[in-house]
This record gives C-alpha cells, sequence and structure tokens, in this order.
C-alpha cells in the first residue's frame, strides 16, 4: 500500500496511537483491497446488508435518508479516515438505515468481516480504538435524533446557534457548512432556513453575514 493511502488510514480513530511503521506491518498481515467509485455512485441503497468494514481513503460519501413526510435528511457526510457504518459491521441486523452517495471520486480500504475480526481480536489498542468509535458513534446518532424531533424550524436554527456557541466559544460564530447543507442536515428547505435567519436578524437576535452570524442577546443561546 502506497504512502498516501496509509497515511488516510492512519487519519481513523481506529489506528489511533500507531506510527506509519507499524500500521504498514499490520496492513501487511491482513487481506484487503482498495474499491474505487465515481461521484454520482451509490455506495449503499437503505436496506442493504454490510457485509465489510470500509474506511475512506479519499473522497467524501453522503448518508441520507427520507422520513414519513417525504422530506430527505442528510444524515452524516463521510470524509477521509471515516469508518463506514461500523455498528452493523457485525450486527445480528446488518441491514444499513441509510442511503450512501458517493459525492466526490473516493477510494475506500476494505476488509471482510473475518479479516476485521482477525484485526481486532489481533491487538489490544484497536479493540479499544473501535469501542471508543462506536460509543462516539452512539452520542452522534443521539443529538442528531434530538435534533430531527424538533418539531419547529425556529428551535432546529436555535439548536444550532446554540451549539455552535457552546464549541466555538464566542458570540460571534462561523459557520463551516453552506446553508444547502445545514437545511438538509435538519430535513428542511433551504428557503425555511434563510427565512427563519432572516427573522431571527429582524428581531435583533442575530446579526448575520455570510457563514459568520453574531449572536446579540446571549441570553437565549446558553
Amino acid at each position: 500500500m502506497n504512502e498516501l493511502n496509509l497515511n488516510a488510514l492512519l487519519s481513523c480513530k481506529l489506528f489511533e496511537g500507531f506510527s506509519l511503521e507499524s500500521l504498514q506491518d499490520i496492513i501487511k498481515n491482513l487481506k484487503h483491497s482498495v474499491v474505487n467509485y465515481s461521484a454520482g455512485d451509490i455506495y449503499a441503497l437503505e436496506g442493504t446488508a454490510c457485509r465489510s468494514a470500509d474506511i475512506i481513503l479519499r473522497g467524501k460519501l453522503k448518508a441520507w435518508m427520507v422520513g414519513l413526510s417525504s422530506k430527505e435528511a442528510v444524515i452524516d457526510v463521510r470524509t477521509i479516515g471515516h469508518l463506514m457504518a461500523p455498528a452493523f459491521i457485525f450486527s445480528h441486523n446488518n441491514k444499513i438505515p441509510v442511503s450512501v452517495e458517493v459525492e466526490e471520486d473516493s477510494s475506500i480500504f476494505r476488509l471482510t468481516t473475518e479479516e476485521f475480526e482477525k484485526l481486532l481480536s489481533g491487538n489490544a489498542l484497536i479493540r479499544r480504538n473501535f469501542i471508543a468509535y462506536l460509543s462516539d458513534m452512539a452520542v452522534f446518532l443521539t443529538e442528531k435524533v434530538r435534533v430531527l424531533s424538533l418539531s419547529s424550524v425556529r428551535d432546529k436554527v436555535f439548536y444550532m446557534l446554540r451549539s455552535e456557541y457552546k464549541k466555538q466559544g464566542s458570540a460571534e460564530i462561523e459557520l463551516n457548512r453552506s446553508r444547502t447543507a445545514i437545511a438538509q442536515s435538519f430535513g428542511i428547505q433551504k428557503f425555511s432556513l434563510i427565512r427563519c435567519l432572516n427573522e431571527l436578524q429582524k428581531e435583533g437576535l442575530i446579526q448575520v453575514d455570510g457563514k459568520r452570524i453574531r449572536l446579540l442577546k446571549l441570553g437565549y443561546f446558553k
């Protein structure tokens, strides 16, 4: 495996604590493949069985689902170093509950479930890292369910602004996603998000300047 791909693997939390050389020794003893996808390809459809452990070496994949109201909600965007569907690799019900589309030309490092089990059983640190990965994923999905369960666009926007305020520790927050991406993550229309931000600005709660938003009345966002 070339050094570029090894560095991509090293960015995966599964291999946290390993050097490039030690990782290379581990990979040598595993039967693996590198699978390439083109932008626009479907990596998985909702209900597809998870039959391998896949780590992104290059590119970007988007996971989404359609709710009961037929609105599409983006659940997550996976990039270099992410392990795909970790909770379903060994699950008795291994059907992936979302559809996954390739947004950019991508390369995937792939292990069969048998080889992945061999990897985990042969290294205590990787095994602990995998448990931590699953725990972090559970926290992320809990937060995602909480956001999607909020009934109004206004509630969702307030949740986002509060979260960013706490994360960035500043009354002036920088959004790292486009309006379209934010709206998709909420399962709402882009114009509904923009209208809500405009309403909050008219109410004197925020000041919007592109991707920068200043929180004018912090009491509302704590």
